[in-house]
Formats: structure tokens, sequence, C-alpha cells
């Protein structure tokens, strides 16, 4: 099994809130999540900061998860780095080939709290997020044949 869903607390504007997230077995750092209906993004498990918001479907979320996982993997964020050392060494990495020379700060910019219409037309072949979330996959699991 590749991914699971597990109940994380994120932040939110009055608090916590406990959600249902998606977690892949590979991935401690973060988690797909969707904090209010139709709505997803990518957090940050230790502390449970957004990283990415506002995507109206959850394979897109799981495409940022992995690019994020691949960018910590080149910047040696061990995966049980608490939100103090994620964030400095996020910081020292600096451009990352896996989020195409942008940094992690950048990246998550980018995609933070953007509301993207227009994810679903067209969808088949290379283009279609499932292709690229499976390719993104297979670089994590040698063993596992099939996961999304």
């Amino acid at each position: 099994m590749c991914s699971k869903q597990v109940n994380i607390n994120i932040q939110v504007p009055e608090g916590t809130s406990n959600v249902r997230a998606i977690k892949f077995d590979f991935c401690d750092l973060f988690a797909v999540v969707m904090p209010q209906f139709g709505v997803f993004g990518v957090t940050h498990l230790a502390s449970g900061c957004s990283l990415i918001l506002g995507l109206e479907r959850e394979k897109n979320a799981e495409e940022h998860l992995l690019k994020l996982h691949k960018a910590s993997i080149e910047a040696a964020i061990p995966s049980n780095a608490d939100t103090d050392t994620f964030k400095e060494l996020a910081k020292k990495a600096g451009k990352l080939k896996a989020l195409n020379n942008m940094s992690i700060s950048e990246y998550c910019s980018v995609y933070r709290n953007r509301f993207y219409g227009n994810e679903f037309p067209w969808e088949f072949g290379n283009e279609c997020p499932h292709t690229r979330v499976n390719k993104l996959i297979r670089e994590f699991t040698v063993r596992e044949k099939q996961c999304a």
C-alpha cells in the first residue's frame, strides 16, 4: 500500500482542526488534506501548516506533495524534521532541481492559496495528473507495481 488515510491536526484561523488526510508510506513530512469541501492542499505534518492550498482535486495535491518530497530528499531534509529544522534546511537548500530550479519557499508561494479553474479539461496520456502522480510514485516505490 502506497498511501493511507490518517487523521492529522492542521492550523486553521480558529486554532487547530482534526481532519482526514492522505499520507504516503514513504513520506513522513507531508500529507494531502481537504480543509474545506472541494479544496485540497499539502500540509507539513509536524506543524500542521498548509504549504499549498486551493486545488480542486486531490490528485493534483498528491502531485505537489510528491514534488515537495522529492525536493526534501534533494535538500537532505530528514523525514522526521520538526518545523524549525524543516524551515532551516529548506532555506539553506536554495534552488532545487526537483522544483524546476525554485526554492521550496518559492514553489509553495506560487501554489499557495490560489484557486485553479480548469483542472479537469482534456486530461489523457501524459497530461493526466494520474499519469504524472504514478510516475512520481514509481520513483519512490521500487517494489510496488501499482499504487495509485
